[in-house]
Order: structure tokens, then C-alpha cells, then sequence
């Protein structure tokens, strides 16, 4: 693995020797390498093609913790520290694609699978049976969010699978990065801001002095050279990028043969994610292939019926009692095994943290009331003298369990906050708390987004007791042939 990064490390250094002095000249017998041409790569409508992509990711994670001691002074005082985490990722997937459109297409994944390394933990995230059909769809916005959209076609990608499947160089960014009119072998343009936010995966790009080069030409194929650093946006804070890259176009259907890019970042730790110093390698391989039947027009109407597939996402407790549906601009930031904490995202701006928790189950003839809970609440409240209760309402969510929810606002850091206390309950007693932070001035919209996410909450019958309730019955139904077998023998055997 590094002995890949210090190769790509050696075609930046000549790649930018190549762009300083200049050397454009083509090599002896080059069929019309001085004639100027359309550079293009196309993708083809409702044409199949397998793509194979390695991912590689080797640098320091950097996270932000809180110091309970200043090093200061002897008081304890919350100090905010950068931690270096060690990361190394290696995620490597294979899919069938077919193209709908420009901006759309639908992908069935034959494999998805990473091996992640983070400080002494490895975790092996991998794409579920049922999201292996997914819809890629690149945005149009001029501003922010430039990421590839994907959403799974027959059920909900769960936060890591679609950190697996979302990455940089998405086949869907890469023809208006390399599309030009009228270039000869030699020629170099710069592409827009935006076409090179899409391609990084970032919301926007700030700085960028990106090139890209037409470096060799004859009539079977093109080789393209990316090159040049950027300033971006990504999440809430900046990151600078390192690009490398070489793509080779098959002339003859001007479709990719490969594309191959090294990216070398340094990104700050921010609220939303934890930043990264290091490098990611980037290797795409594609090659037509025959029709398959998971991307028929049969399979894809069976799930689609006419409406457009939106970006969800799904959060489920790790022993399954909960489950959770949510829109991307929730982040999830972190998560234990019956607990998650989320962020909400619009444009760059941070508007609502949620905690959720689940809470031990009560009685069913004993449920929680409304003035109850405004009794929990107040209990809270009456430890902060600038927080104040400012109503309580509850009402019957579409899946038949209670919502009560408490609105309580104070000041935190100086700002005018509000915290929506929710608590939701099943008639079986079963329970959960969402507590929402965010400031005054969007509280209105804030509500809005608050009840959206209550309202598409689920208990559920974790696996293992679903399991123990059929082994149960198993066991049952075992005793009961077997007593029924012994004393069917007993009967039938001669009295002494």
C-alpha cells in the first residue's frame, strides 16, 4: 500500500515538472496528435457497464475531545484538543451499471465491502442484501451539497453504508471534468468550480488552480492527466487537496478504460465530522457487459411505480429494539447501542442537535402522562436559573404510539437556545427520548424538522428475541412429539 502512495506521489512530481516546462510534444507516429477534436466520454443510456473501484485511505483521523483540566491554571475548565486518531481503509466494490439519463443512474452492487483500521478498532462495513440496487443521481444545485445522491431502491441505506458507497471520482462526475471541444494533444483547461466540487465530493470549492491535460492522443484511445491543488468546503470547515490523476478514454465508443487518482488532504476537525490528514487512493476500472436481470425495466418498475426514489437514511439501535428513518442533512454523529446523537445540516449551517435515547420500558397500565413528564421536565429546568418551560403539548403518532413533547428555553454559551423535550411511547409500555438543541432565531423551522423525525420512529422486536421466541416454540413443539411419541410407545407396549 504505501509502495502505491510513493508512486503516486512520483506522478504528481511529474506531472508538475510536465506542466512547468511545458512538455507537450507528441511522440513519433501519433495518427493525428496535432488535430483538433472533441475529447468526450460518454455514458450511454440504458447501456450496461461493470465498474470495479479500490479505495484506499491511509493518514491520521483528527477528532475534537473535551479536556476536563486546563493546563493552565488548576481549575477545571472545559478545553477543547485535537486527538490524532491512526486510519487506514481499504473498501473495494464491483457493480453493473445502467444509465437512465445525464444526472441518473441505477447501479446493482455484486460487492461492497471495506476493511477500516481506526486507532486499535476495525470495523467491516458492507452493503446489506436489500440495498444492493441503488440510484445514483448527481445534483444540479450551483452551490453546496455537490455530492452524488444515493438512495436504495428496494429498502433504506443505513450512515455507513452509504459513507461505503458515496466517495470521491463517482463515475457520474467524471464526464464534464473530462469533456472538451476542439483540444489537440498537449492542450490544458481548467474546469469549473463546480464540475471540480462533484468530482471531490466536497460542498464547494474555493480555491483551485486544477488543470487538466490532454497528454497523448491517437484514433483508439486518449490519456488525460488531472492535476493541481484546491481550497474546499466540506461540511462545515476547509480542507486542502492534493489532485493526481490519469484517466484513459477507448476512443473508438469514447467510453473510460481506467481512471486512476491520488488525493493528499488536510482537513480540520469540524462539528460535523472529524477532519484528516493524509491520502486516499482511487482506482476505477470499467468494461461493457450484457443486460441484467436486477436492472431490467421489469425488476426497476416493481419498485418504483412512477414516484421518484428519495435519499433516506436509517438508524437501528444496535440490539434492534429501535429503528429510526431520517433525511441525509441529519448527520449521525455518533452511536452506541441504544443511543445516537445527530446532527441537522442545511447549506453549510448547523441547525439542530437531536439525542436519542432509549429509556427503560414501564409499566403498561401505568403510561406516562403529559403532566407527569412536565414534572420530569421542570425538575431539570429549576437547575438552570436563565431556563424557563415554555409549553407542552402531545399528540397520537401514525403508528400508534404516544408523543408528549416539552419545549423548555434558556441561554447556553451566551446564545438564546431551546431544547424540545420529546418522549415517545408504545401502549406496551416500551419508551424513547429525543432531545433537540438549537437556537432561538430557527426554532420555528427547527419544530418542523424536530416533529418530521419523531414522527418516522419505530420500536421494533430485536432479532435475537424474535429468534429466542421461535426456539422457544421450536423447543414446545420438539417436547411435545417427543411426549406424545413416548407415551404413544407406552401405550402400545404389552402390561406386565
Amino acid at each position: 500500500m504505501l509502495n502505491s502512495f510513493s508512486l503516486m506521489t512520483g506522478i504528481r512530481s511529474f506531472l508538475s515538472l510536465a506542466f512547468a516546462v511545458g512538455i507537450l510534444l507528441c511522440s513519433a507516429g501519433q495518427a493525428n496528435a496535432q488535430e483538433k477534436f472533441d475529447l468526450k466520454v460518454e455514458l450511454p443510456t440504458n447501456k450496461h457497464y461493470r465498474i470495479s473501484s479500490v479505495y484506499e485511505h491511509i493518514g491520521r483521523v483528527l477528532v475534537i475531545t473535551d479536556s476536563a483540566e486546563s493546563k493552565d491554571t488548576k481549575q477545571n475548565v472545559k478545553k477543547l484538543e485535537i486527538k490524532p486518531l491512526k486510519l487506514a481503509v481499504e473498501a473495494k466494490m464491483t457493480y453493473v451499471q445502467r444509465t437512465m439519463s445525464k444526472v441518473q443512474a441505477v447501479r446493482y452492487f455484486e460487492n461492497a465491502s471495506a476493511k477500516i483500521k481506526l486507532d486499535k478498532g476495525v470495523s467491516n462495513p458492507r452493503l446489506t442484501e436489500n440495498n444492493r440496487l441503488v440510484v445514483a443521481r448527481s445534483k444540479t444545485k450551483e452551490k453546496g451539497n455537490q455530492e452524488v445522491e444515493m438512495a436504495s431502491v428496494k429498502d433504506t441505506l443505513q450512515q455507513t453504508e452509504l459513507d461505503l458507497i458515496q466517495n470521491p471520482a463517482d463515475p457520474m462526475t467524471l464526464a464534464s471534468l473530462l469533456n472538451k471541444e476542439g483540444v489537440k494533444q498537449g492542450d490544458s483547461w481548467k474546469p469549473s468550480k463546480i464540475t471540480l466540487a462533484k468530482f471531490l465530493n466536497v460542498n464547494e470549492i474555493i480555491e483551485s488552480d486544477v488543470k487538466v491535460l490532454l497528454k497523448k492522443v491517437d484514433d483508439k484511445s486518449a490519456r488525460v492527466f488531472v492535476m493541481g491543488d484546491v481550497v474546499a468546503d466540506v461540511d462545515d470547515v476547509s480542507t486542502e487537496i492534493q489532485v493526481s490523476g490519469v484517466a484513459v478514454i477507448d476512443r473508438t465508443t469514447n467510453m473510460l478504460s481506467s481512471f486512476k487518482v491520488a488525493l493528499s488532504e488536510n482537513k480540520k476537525p469540524g462539528q460535523i465530522s472529524p477532519g484528516f490528514q493524509g491520502d486516499t487512493k482511487i482506482d476505477l476500472r470499467f468494461s461493457p457487459t450484457d443486460s441484467i436481470k436486477a436492472l431490467s425495466n421489469e425488476t426497476l418498475a416493481a419498485y418504483v411505480k412512477g414516484g421518484k426514489i428519495r435519499q433516506r437514511l436509517k438508524w437501528v439501535s444496535r440490539l434492534g429494539f429501535c429503528q429510526l428513518i431520517y433525511e441525509p442533512r441529519w448527520r449521525m454523529i455518533t452511536e452506541e447501542q441504544e443511543a445516537a446523537l445527530l446532527r441537522f445540516i442545511d447549506d453549510k449551517e448547523l441547525i439542530a442537535q437531536c439525542n436519542v435515547v432509549l429509556l427503560p420500558r414501564r409499566a403498561a397500565n401505568k403510561p406516562l402522562t403529559l403532566d407527569l413528564y412536565k414534572r420530569e421536565i421542570s425538575k431539570i429546568v429549576d437547575k438552570d436559573k436563565n431556563a424557563k418551560l415554555v409549553t407542552a403539548d402531545s399528540t397520537r403518532l401514525p403508528t400508534g404510539e404516544t408523543s408528549m413533547r416539552v419545549v423548555v428555553s434558556g441561554i447556553e454559551g451566551g446564545v438564546p437556545v431551546q431544547w424540545f423535550y420529546y418522549n415517545v411511547a408504545s401502549p406496551d409500555g416500551r419508551q424513547i427520548a429525543f432531545v433537540f438543541t438549537l437556537e432561538s432565531k430557527v426554532s420555528n423551522r427547527a419544530a418542523t424538522i424536530a416533529k418530521q423525525l419523531v414522527s418516522e420512529f419505530q420500536f421494533k422486536d430485536p432479532p435475537r428475541r424474535v429468534a429466542a421466541k421461535r426456539n422457544t416454540t421450536a423447543k414446545k413443539t420438539s417436547s411435545t412429539k417427543s411426549r406424545r411419541a413416548r407415551s404413544s410407545k407406552s401405550s402400545s407396549q404389552p402390561k406386565r
